[in-house]
């Protein structure tokens, strides 16, 4: 049985009492004056090292050795950002009051606090990342949480304990942003992930994923997240940075202006698959050789 929750006004109780999904990608979860999440998608190998729309170094971004990543020592990309840092032990993720999947089950997934600050985390291999966002009843400021999660670990029927665990924390914190922003102003997208050819596993994980995901996020907030990027389909992975205040999403990946890269709404996911079904193709071993004689 659902909790009977209080709202102020009318507005507020129609905002998180819709039925029928809300068109994100038209923005039409919104009310008149707030601004949905905006992208800004660069590669790794960006002609000026800078990332667009922001003056922040792609270098920032980029892949640390990896006995630096498992010590959580990367530098943050501006003061006072908070590092959502899938490596990092549970004891430390207890100190900064994230929410995760356990001492018994770390690397499995990270939860942000739900607060004021810019948000970064690296390295989105197969992970897939989540941004909610609102404006704060009191305050009068953006407030957000940040997820950074590993489908294997999430889907697989070896951890439905870890599954639960991880739905019962992602409503928990959409219930708290609801609570604490004004109605209407609500916004969360998707990123990440990735859909190998050479890994077939990933391929199937990557949909169950951002179906599961995508569908819990519907029942609290009545609308489909629109996930910003698609998969990737090489080798290589995703760096995300989070500017709260300007609700400006800036990924960092291996390649843009493909298929992959185009945002969509989880309802066309099987749609868009056939895309990415043809890029991954092209990037095997035997595709690339293919293409030599196309050329």
């Amino acid at each position: 049985m659902m909790e009977n929750i209080s709202f102020e006004n009318k507005d507020e109780e129609n905002q998180f009492k819709k039925t029928e999904p809300l068109n994100a990608l038209h923005s039409e979860h919104l009310t008149e004056g707030f601004s949905p999440i905006i992208a800004s998608i660069s590669s790794e190998q960006s002609a000026d090292g800078v990332s667009p729309d922001r003056a922040v170094p792609t270098e920032q971004y980029r892949r640390r050795p990896f006995p630096e990543v498992r010590a959580g020592r990367l530098p943050e990309p501006k003061e006072g950002t908070q590092n959502v840092d899938w490596f990092a032990q549970s004891e430390k993720l207890d100190e900064q009051h994230f929410i995760h999947g356990g001492e018994k089950e770390e690397r499995t997934y990270v939860i942000s606090p739900l607060n004021e600050q810019d948000k970064f985390s690296h390295e989105f291999i197969n992970c897939v990342g989540v941004v909610v966002t609102g404006k704060d009843k009191e305050t009068g400021n953006n407030i957000s949480f940040f997820v950074h999660a590993t489908p294997p670990a999430i889907i697989s029927d070896d951890h439905v304990h870890v599954k639960e665990k991880f739905i019962g924390d992602l409503h928990s914190q959409m219930e708290e942003i609801k609570k604490r922003s004004v109605a209407g102003s609500i916004d969360a997208v998707m990123f990440g992930g990735n859909y190998l050819k050479m890994e077939t596993a990933t391929m199937g994980e990557y949909i169950k994923m951002m179906k599961l995901v995508s569908c819990e996020m519907n029942k609290d907030l009545g609308f489909e997240p629109v996930i910003m990027t698609g998969p990737k389909t090489g080798l290589g992975e995703d760096n995300v940075y989070y500017d709260n205040k300007n609700r400006r999403l800036h990924i960092v990946r291996p390649e843009t202006g493909v298929d992959s890269s185009a945002g969509y709404l989880p309802k066309d996911i099987m749609k868009k698959e056939k895309e990415w079904k043809g890029e991954a193709n092209q990037k095997t071993f035997f595709g690339r050789f293919l293409n030599r004689f196309r050329r």
